[in-house]
């Protein structure tokens, strides 16, 4: 490569994000509150790698589907085919495999957070935060989940947001369900849209995710899965709910909410914006007992959620949310003049560090005017001035920043004096 030529700005890909500075404030806001009910329920930090064999993500895909072109995958010179993580839950699933988290005491109490990355028009990479609980197929553990997304949206207030609540039931419900709509939709193939009509014949399922209008009118009065829900999964389901309503969780139900690959079951949720309910959901999630069987795994039931971090983001300065910054606030600012004064300032920098005094200094910076402009903008208590002569003398000068007076003490007793004065 010729490092020589000069060229226009490369333009960074479509749909790629960057977290810039003043945006990183909302992300440890979000990770902070999450990470607090996290802790306290029992889930543990898993980051799954960023880079899978496609296998992983093609084989949970459904036959029928164009997934599988929105795999950001490549062939290495060892022949090896690998794709970006396409799915966090997927990625997780198979780090709970790979790492025979198996054999750990069950359930497994896991949350991430992590990139996400599909070949789509408009946004490829989409930062995630979620949980999973693998190992229990009890109701409880739905509740609980719905519980713990209700409560972190409530904790960052963002506006009102409703839980939508159905049961996709297990494989051995699906069947009559799809004859039934099938049954349904005949009748009214020509209000639906040419890829629902094409839908209807292969996969009915996805004709209640469709977006267009002439089809969400029909979806309406579509049948609903409870109606044919096995006694088992009926059970579960009324459990769920009841456990919602013990935890004064309130819910709304949606009896076309369907996911649409093999290995979810049962229980599914998303949590949508009362003011803007057209927008996507903010947290979807559910059961997917078969998705560790799907990857080669022993059957485990597991459920989980996926949050949407830059929707929230989004959402909190729509809301102008009062959002810590995170940064440190600074006690003093160290003022070094002269070389000799800037080669000691970096150890003396780093004993007020050790000393837990928060400090700000400006090291490239040769006037004093302009180290303590920046002093008077940080509102600092103390200036503490580090010149040629102070270097040689072993000393500092300490000013106190609203008064003007300053004092000269001897560089070993800085940090005891510092402390001091801090406290008065």
């Amino acid at each position: 490569m010729n490092m020589s030529k000069k060229g226009k700005p490369i333009d960074p890909p479509k749909g790629i994000s960057t977290i810039l500075p003043e945006d990183q404030k909302y992300y440890r806001y979000i990770l902070k509150k999450a990470e607090a009910i996290f802790d306290y329920y029992g889930f543990e930090r898993i980051d799954a790698g960023i880079l899978e064999s496609s296998d992983v993500f093609t084989r949970t895909m459904t036959a029928d589907s164009d997934e599988e072109k929105e795999l950001f995958s490549f062939k290495t010179k060892n022949s090896e085919y690998l794709a970006l993580k396409y799915d966090n839950q997927v990625s997780v699933a198979q780090a709970y495999i790979n790492n025979g988290m198996n054999s750990r005491p069950h359930p497994v109490k896991l949350f991430y957070v992590s990139s996400s990355f599909r070949n789509i028009e408009g946004r490829r990479q989409t930062l995630e935060m979620g949980v999973e609980t693998i190992g229990d197929d009890s109701e409880i553990i739905d509740a609980e989940l719905i519980f713990m997304a209700h409560k972190l949206i409530e904790s960052m207030s963002i506006g009102e947001y409703s839980a939508y609540v159905n049961s996709m039931g297990e494989s051995s419900c699906r069947p009559a369900y799809i004859r039934a709509l099938k049954d349904y939709f005949k009748n009214k193939s020509k209000k639906l849209c040419s890829a629902c009509r094409d839908n209807l014949k292969t996969n009915p399922l996805k004709i209640l995710n469709c977006q267009v209008e002439t089809c969400k009118e029909v979806n309406k009065e579509v049948p609903q899965t409870v109606d044919y829900l096995c006694d088992e999964c009926h059970v579960h389901f009324k459990h769920t709910l009841e456990y919602l309503d013990e935890v004064g969780v309130p819910y709304i139900l949606n009896p076309i909410l369907i996911r649409g690959r093999e290995y979810h079951t049962r229980t599914a949720f998303d949590f949508i914006s009362d003011a803007n309910p057209e927008l996507a959901p903010v947290i979807q999630g559910g059961r997917h007992d078969r998705l560790i069987d799907t990857l080669g795994g022993s059957r485990t039931p597991a459920a989980g959620w996926t949050m949407n971090l830059d929707q929230i983001v989004t959402a909190l300065k729509e809301k102008q949310a009062s959002v810590p910054d995170g940064k440190i606030k600074p006690k003093i600012f160290l003022i070094q003049l002269g070389e000799m004064a800037k080669k000691k300032s970096l150890i003396l920098f780093e004993n007020f560090r050790k000393a837990g005094i928060e400090a700000k200094s400006s090291l490239g910076r040769d006037s004093i005017k302009s180290q303590l402009r920046i002093a008077h903008r940080l509102g600092v208590k103390f200036a503490l001035i580090f010149g040629q002569k102070e270097a040689l003398d072993n000393t500092m000068i300490v000013r106190e920043i609203n008064t003007g007076v300053q004092e000269t003490i001897p560089v070993e007793k800085i940090i005891e004096e510092i402390k001091k004065k801090l406290k008065t």
